[in-house]
């Protein structure tokens, strides 16, 4: 999949509809979403309302989050992901260790994310 893909309007109402029901199912407001999920609130107003023309990684982030957060395993980066844990976990590595690699990756994401917006 390309990293910018165009969306067709029924792809961008799919990610607005989805967008909804992970608001109602979480019970937390689009900007608590937006943050969650590691995308600008603009982002996640324009998700929400169907106003996307293309599907950017940060998309597919927001689209990512919501699969997981809801339990869904329908998008092609939920199975690939999941795919990938097992494969980790069938090479012989432990889940200990993954989630330290994973908590480790998310802080230096983090800690970018503030030193490109500071």
């Amino acid at each position: 999949m390309a990293s910018y893909q165009i969306l067709t309007s029924s792809e961008a109402q799919h990610i607005a509809n989805m967008v909804n029901r992970a608001l109602i199912a979480l019970g937390i407001s689009l900007n608590n979403l937006a943050t969650r999920a590691g995308v600008s609130q603009s982002m996640a107003y324009g998700a929400q309302h169907g106003k996307l023309k293309r599907r950017t990684p940060n998309v597919r982030r927001l689209e990512l989050y919501i699969h997981i957060t809801l339990g869904e395993r329908e998008s092609e980066d939920a199975r690939a992901l999941d795919a990938d844990i097992l494969n980790y976990l069938a090479a012989g590595g432990d889940v200990v260790s993954l989630r330290a690699h994973i908590n480790a990756l998310a802080h230096v994401c983090r800690t970018l994310a503030n030193y490109d917006a500071g």
